[in-house]
């Protein structure tokens, strides 16, 4: 099935503003696909560029992998289009319009110029598939990106597979790839490839590699999406000097329980650190909320202490499984995106061999005003 983009506004998107004991919160939809075609509103992170000539918020975002279904107990996991080429879209949003508008959509390429696809890279990854069960062949340099930041002219990308950081230029060429010691088979590892990460990234939880990152003060924060088997409760967060390529220190930060088991994106503010933490489950029983950390005061075995920052679900960004995205637009906003899975609910049609899609399923973007 091909990924169709679709560049055509709609009327019926809809815009609210909610208030909340001192926040509003303003959404803004994406335009419609087309009945039958996968959407491509399927956002996994999120950084704000900052205001055009006129006063538009310009933002970036990308895709993950490409549209999948679930796995299945085998750990088979079907591509609907496993030739997809994961990508950057920038977007800009008029506070007084109630929709975003696309700008440029920018494919990901090796240093070669080949393009990068989002099939697993290694046997310890689930088993790519094909709509009808096929195996499909694995992808040394496959990513599956789930956020995004900028450090002086480079885009720099976190992904689940290696866990690895990737280093762009602006036009979505990679320049290097920072993977954990060991990634490689001796002579295998391509020329673009640093081996610098801790080892330990390695018994990262399938498919729960890097899930948040942001850019602070000239260093990298990136973290894994679940705790690693040895760690209990706590996600590991590692600091990465990108001018020196190396890691240069890690700390934790700790999970409310493990009801809420994962991370959506990283962010900062004021100096510090801001994670989103959340569970799958939607509507007023949810848990997505985001806290404040300080790297620099972390108590016993280098957990830090957190504060809560913004409960998403109390001011109105109840309706997603998967909220991913998450950036300071200024002092006192900051802009939440979800993941829609490419509009897909993860099952297969056995009799057609295609994904079930569901169009209700979409990608919102909020600016959510923190008085």
């Amino acid at each position: 099935m091909k990924i169709l983009f679709i560049l055509v506004l709609i009327a019926s998107c809809s815009h609210k503003t909610t208030t909340g004991s001192s926040m509003k919160i303003q959404f803004f939809d994406f335009p419609a696909r087309v009945e039958g075609t996968v959407s491509i509103e399927a956002f996994s992170g999120l950084t704000f560029e900052g205001k055009n000539a006129d006063g538009d918020f310009v933002f970036w975002s990308h895709t993950d992998r490409g549209p999948n279904a679930d796995s299945d107990k085998n750990n088979n996991r079907p591509f609907v289009s496993p030739e997809f080429q994961p990508r950057l879209t920038q977007f800009k949003v008029n506070r007084n319009e109630p929709f975003a508008s696309y700008l440029q959509v920018v494919p990901l390429t090796l240093p070669d110029g080949r393009p990068m696809t989002g099939l697993p890279n290694k046997k310890t990854d689930e088993t790519p598939v094909a709509l009808d069960m096929q195996v499909l062949p694995l992808d040394p340099m496959g990513i599956d990106p789930e956020a995004i930041c900028f450090s002086g002219e480079h885009i720099w990308l976190a992904e689940e597979y290696g866990p690895s950081l990737l280093k762009f230029n602006r036009q979505g060429q990679l320049i290097s790839r920072y993977v954990p010691q060991g990634s490689f088979a001796k002579g295998n590892r391509p020329a673009s490839v640093k081996e610098i990460l801790p080892t330990q990234l390695l018994t990262r939880k399938m498919n729960r590699g890097f899930e948040g990152m942001t850019c602070l003060a000239g260093k990298i924060y990136a973290a894994i999406q679940s705790p690693l088997p040895a760690d209990g409760k706590n996600i590991l967060i590692i600091e990465f000097d990108p001018y020196e390529e190396r890691v240069t220190r890690s700390f934790y930060y700790p999970l409310e329980s493990m009801d809420a088991d994962k991370i959506g994106d990283l962010a900062h503010h004021g100096g510090k650190l801001l994670v989103l933490e959340q569970n799958s489950k939607i509507g007023a029983d949810s848990f997505h909320r985001i806290y404040e950390i300080d790297p620099d005061e972390t108590q016993q075995l280098g957990v830090a202490k957190k504060t809560l920052f913004l409960d998403l679900v109390k001011v109105g960004y109840d309706f997603a499984d998967k909220v991913e995205g998450m950036i300071m637009v200024d002092g006192s906003h900051i802009a939440i995106i979800n993941d829609n899975d490419f509009g897909l609910v993860g099952s297969i049609d056995a009799a057609t061999k295609t994904a079930v899609m569901d169009p209700k399923k979409k990608t919102r973007l909020a600016i959510i005003k923190i008085d």
